[in-house]
């Protein structure tokens, strides 16, 4: 029975760190990276169990038991953060709230076992002492649960975006009280302390598994929404720009027609014709005036029309066919993440070439067979070097996509969606392609 109930609280606590973990990008060589975290774990749990053995043999008093058990505990969760970080890439507090929440999710798992338990008169003997088939369907409960209150939400809302370290610091401090109520609902019973008292703090353990996940979920869905009102407001401040930027191209226009006018009244007395200098320069207008973009997609037309002008100004071909209906699910902030990124890091790229053939941006957005599609690609000088699947930046490149890239990516996969990169010869390209819903 002790051996089920320790891989019974083993799988509580992988599977939900699984299912959270699994929503963050893979790191290069994942294969590899899970095996040395496996190493890890197992060794982990071996050291465990042979100190804590020693320490029943030798005698050791209450105090040192329950010193022992809070670094093992404490231990573990960092051995967790450790393991996601090798794996998946994100930062240390992406690592730390998913370490944190899979805890919770095992702690809530144990505990309502144990709580249950004590109340049918099944575990009073010892928490975990309750049968089998009773441990797993209360495992299996928690855990479905956890997975479409917290976790399916989660994935929506996408990991890479926890970043508020004073929160989650102040998050593992309430995970070490976790650790203690967790300590302290195992072991009053053994130390003869009455079962009403022993109710008491397995209630309170249980709140507190609830309230460290429902904190993750309100530091996460805060951040959202800061990034979501930042991206709305750089919209807004782009359509003043492009306001302002028609109305000078309105003028400049003007000007020229009126310098026509005032060609065609010498016409007659002086028998001259248009200076074809003239004519070039106000078909260069009238094209910066007729670069706005219409997909029929606000957020797509806000970006590309804002990219095509800044291509113009760069003497940058900027060859775009996008059906904006295609990404109609993707909100404006990741709409403005994603060609932002995109563009960016190929207008940096061919902005530096000499030859004018290859200073084109080409991009094409379509839909096809219930697929959103997206390619890009432009011309480079010097080599793409790659680590994690993402393009990196090194002296004498002239491309710079490595953290922009891994925030496509991210915002790609967050909807079930795949995307890659790679050069033909001297040309760069990214491919995504992402299910539209139904």
């Amino acid at each position: 029975m002790d051996t089920i109930h320790a891989l019974l609280s083993i799988l509580d606590f992988l599977v939900p760190l699984g299912l959270l973990a699994t929503a963050l990008p893979r790191r290069t060589g994942f294969a590899w990276r899970v095996a040395i975290a496996v190493v890890g774990f197992a060794f982990y749990f071996l050291f465990t169990w042979f100190a804590g053995r020693g320490l029943v043999l030798s005698g050791g008093d209450k105090l040192a038991s329950l010193l022992t058990q809070v670094a093992f505990f404490s231990t573990f969760v960092l051995l967790m953060v450790g393991m996601v970080a090798i794996c998946f890439e994100g930062t240390a507090w992406t690592a730390l709230f998913c370490a944190s929440a899979a805890y919770s999710a095992q702690n809530l798992a144990a505990g309502t076992r144990d709580f249950i338990g004590i109340c049918l008169g099944t575990g009073v003997q010892a928490p975990g002492s309750e049968p089998a088939a009773f441990n797993v369907l209360i495992s299996a409960a928690v855990v479905l649960g956890f997975y479409l209150l917290f976790v399916r939400p989660i994935r929506k809302q996408g990991l890479t975006l926890v970043e508020d370290r004073a929160a989650l610091l102040l998050l593992a401090v309430v995970i070490f009280f976790n650790i203690a109520f967790d300590i302290a609902s195992k072991n009053l019973l053994r130390y003869g302390v009455s079962i009403t008292y022993v109710l008491i703090i397995s209630f309170a353990h249980l709140s507190v598994c609830l309230l460290v996940l429902y904190l993750e979920y309100e530091l996460l869905f805060n951040r959202r929404l800061q990034v979501e009102a930042a991206a709305t407001a750089r919209l807004m401040s782009d359509r003043e720009r492009q306001y302002q930027m028609s109305r000078e191209t309105i003028e400049a226009i003007n000007m020229k027609c009126h310098d026509i006018r005032h060609q065609i009244r010498h016409f007659p007395g002086s028998g001259a014709s248009v200076d074809p200098a003239v004519l070039a320069d106000i078909a260069r207008e009238v094209d910066v005036y007729d670069s706005k973009v219409q997909t029929g997609n606000e957020g797509i037309d806000t970006i590309l029309s804002e990219k095509r002008l800044h291509c113009e100004g760069k003497g940058i071909e900027f060859d775009c066919v996008a059906d904006g209906s295609a990404l109609r699910f993707l909100s404006n902030a990741e709409l403005y993440s994603l060609f932002g990124n995109l563009l960016d890091n190929a207008i940096e790229a061919v902005e530096r070439l000499d030859d004018p053939t290859e200073r084109i941006v080409s991009l094409n957005v379509r839909s096809a067979a219930g697929m959103a599609t997206i390619h890009e690609e432009n011309y480079f000088d010097g080599s793409v070097h790659m680590k994690d699947g993402a393009p990196v930046s090194t002296k004498g490149d002239q491309l710079n996509h490595g953290y922009g890239f891994r925030s496509m990516r991210t915002i790609v996969e967050s909807h079930g969606g795949a995307i890659t990169c790679g050069t033909n010869g001297r040309v760069f390209y990214v491919n995504a392609v992402i299910p539209q819903p139904e």
